[in-house]
């Protein structure tokens, strides 16, 4: 999708996989030597800078502060001016508005306007632009910017066989009215949410899985 349209925002639920295919798609780049300048929005619920995160400067300064080491020889005109391909990732859109209200005490409206000053960003043909997102209004706008939305789908059965090979985890057969097996009880449980489906397999690594252990897993 990126190679097609150059400006992609990728849409899904939490715990879909939004961050973790952005950061599996910045090291395939880094390993094809490719320049990517990289901005998060959210890292975690335990950031204790989680506030400067959404403050439209630190954006700014984080972006400027990635070109200049990555190109020391351009101060001025970035983005105008960088002579290759490069790739602009900002991960996390949905975060701004969370902190905000958070913190709307601390901190000004204006000061969190990092998605206007994205919109409003004329990016050169040589620059890749990734930003990843749960469902927001603004998706509609960047779509009127000739962005592409790539939305992330649900885990299906294979995938969730496949996370289970991994954490060596048998797929059993179990009795129950419309499941046949471990993990289609597992995809029905997680509905598909791999942040989820991850948890549960983490708590049953190393046990005799059952419907009931399953069960007693806290739902998402």
């Amino acid at each position: 999708v990126i190679c097609d349209s150059k400006r992609v925002i990728i849409v899904g639920n939490p715990g879909s996989g939004k961050s973790w295919l952005v950061d599996e798609y910045i090291d395939k780049l880094e390993n094809d030597d490719s320049k990517v300048i990289h901005y998060n929005c959210f890292q975690s619920l335990q950031d204790t800078n989680s506030l400067e995160r959404i403050r439209v400067t630190s954006l700014y300064g984080n972006l400027v502060s990635q070109i200049v080491e990555q190109c020391p020889e351009l101060l001025e005109n970035l983005l105008r001016l960088i002579g290759e391909e490069f790739y602009l990732v900002v991960d996390g859109l949905d975060h701004i508005s969370r902190e905000y209200e958070l913190h709307k005490d601390l901190i000004s409206r204006s000061e969190t306007e990092i998605i206007s000053e994205l919109l409003e960003i004329h990016f050169p043909d040589n620059c890749y632009v990734i930003i990843s997102s749960q469902p927001i209004d603004e998706i509609e706008e960047f779509k009127g910017k000739n962005y592409s939305v790539f939305e992330i789908e649900p885990w299906g059965i294979e995938q969730v066989k496949s996370l289970m090979a991994s954490f060596q985890i048998n797929d059993d057969n179990i009795k129950d009215d419309d499941i046949s097996s471990i993990s289609v009880y597992l995809l029905k449980k997680s509905q598909g949410n791999a942040l989820y489906l991850g948890y549960i397999l983490r708590q049953l690594r190393n046990l005799d899985v059952n419907k009931e252990l399953i069960d007693e897993i806290p739902d998402y």
